[in-house]
């Protein structure tokens, strides 16, 4: 398998190969691919470009010295153009199974948006964008742990959380916990409240679909906690990774609606925006064509009784 680490001369960087560390399963891939893009803008001279791309050549030499000690291949590639859009060519291109970068985007990328939430709206496989959070004193670093929060509903993109967590991070040195979100409005919910079969109906429906997810966790090997909430399901999500101290919050880039999916305002993209942690995005389809990813092409995928 092939990680695509995207690195820029950005405060984020450190974060993002310390976050390979604690949390990558460095020991299953076969290589790193290096990029940096040198954006191109039409009010630059072209000149300007030269500077910046011995400035990205330093920076890829200082990352692959960082990552020479791991035991898998590296190789660097120098990119001009739009970042999104060359991250995203060069992981097809590549069929690279991860994509690693900076929330960088959210603090600069004024002009063109968020390049991290444009990556995970674009990209053909899982983007894991690495946000940093203070890890000291937690007592759990020596041992290699961390703290997973995996969002489920039920649907194709919550069982390509799982699978991805599982296969492409440390699932094992892991605490996970599942979360459910019913979204309900209040007014329903109280409403039915005098309606005993209603409320159970809900939660027969939330049990449900977190004891599903439980068990796709436990035929990998991974135990778990999990707990089901209603309201917003996005606020949710953020409030469970806060209370419980997530290094990661899982989430499915499908959700509810693939099209809610391919505008910002999605629940994926207000986790992204928002999480006070690093945030795994996994691919379950490719919103350009509408079409199931290469993983998912391969297998014969049955809906259950799901939320999407």
């Amino acid at each position: 398998m092939k990680i695509l680490l995207s690195v820029d001369d950005d405060p984020a960087l450190a974060e993002v190969l310390g976050t390979l560390d604690w949390s990558v399963e460095v020991s299953k891939w076969s290589e790193i691919l290096v990029v940096h893009v040198v954006p191109q803008n039409s009010l630059f001279l072209a000149g300007t470009d030269a500077p910046r791309a011995r400035r990205g050549e330093t920076l890829m030499e200082r990352v692959s010295e960082r990552l020479s000690r791991l035991p898998v291949r590296v190789t660097r590639v120098l990119a001009k153009g739009d970042p999104a859009q060359e991250i995203v060519r060069m992981a097809d291109s590549t069929c690279a199974e991860l994509i690693v970068l900076g929330a960088w985007g959210e603090r600069r990328d004024v002009l063109m948006g968020s390049v991290a939430q444009r990556v995970v709206s674009l990209a053909p496989t899982d983007v894991l964008v690495v946000r940093g959070r203070d890890r000291h004193g937690r007592g759990d670093e020596s041992a290699g742990s961390f703290r997973a929060l995996l969002a489920v509903d039920g649907s194709v993109g919550s069982e390509a959380g799982i699978d991805a967590f599982s296969r492409k991070l440390r699932a094992r040195s892991a605490s996970i916990r599942v979360v459910h979100v019913l979204e309900a409005a209040p007014t329903l919910w109280e409403a039915g409240r005098e309606q005993g079969s209603f409320i159970e109906h809900l939660n027969e429906k939330a049990s449900g679909v977190l004891a599903w997810a439980l068990e796709m966790l436990e035929r990998r090997g991974l135990q778990a906690e999990g707990e089901w909430r209603r309201g917003d399901p996005a606020a949710q999500i953020l409030e469970a990774a806060r209370e419980s101290g997530s290094d990661v919050i899982v989430v499915g880039s499908r959700g509810h609606s693939a099209i809610r999916e391919m505008v910002l305002g999605g629940i994926t993209h207000r986790v992204l925006r928002q999480a006070p942690c690093s945030v795994l995005c996994a691919r379950g389809w490719a919103p350009q064509s509408g079409a199931l990813s290469r993983r998912w092409l391969s297998e014969t995928w049955e809906p259950g009784a799901g939320m999407a």
